[in-house]
């Protein structure tokens, strides 16, 4: 009986002390399937669909759904990144529909200009 209730309570330690795949995915097993409709789903509605929209928008809705339902609708773990929120699986899904011709989507160069202001006695 004791044997039971030490084992018990070391696995309930692990589960408090690391994150589980699960925890930072939405509790959700990740979906292909629903994660390119729901791509295709913002390509279609959003004016002017760059990745960087979809990939934000992509969050969002992920975001909202687990605050709201308790889990993400597509499992996806976000990661963070120089550009923003970068999706896990999303360079690749998006190569697959663009490849399949699901989705299209136009380039537009954006250049990153650094702004340096001067500093100005008052």
């Amino acid at each position: 009986m004791r044997m039971d209730e030490a084992r018990r309570k070391e696995k309930e330690m692990k589960g408090k002390h690391t994150k589980s795949l699960s925890e930072r995915s939405g509790k959700r097993k990740f979906s292909r399937r629903k994660y390119e409709t729901l791509i295709c789903y913002i390509a279609a509605k959003v004016p002017e669909p760059t990745p960087q929209k979809i990939r934000l928008l992509l969050y969002l809705i992920d975001y909202d759904a687990y605050a709201v339902l308790g889990r993400s609708i597509t499992g996806e773990i976000y990661t963070k990144s120089d550009d923003g929120i970068m999706p896990v699986h999303f360079e690749e899904s998006l190569s697959r529909l663009l490849k399949s011709k699901k989705i299209i989507l136009e380039t537009i160069q954006v250049l990153r200009v650094k702004q340096t202001r001067k500093a100005t006695d008052r």
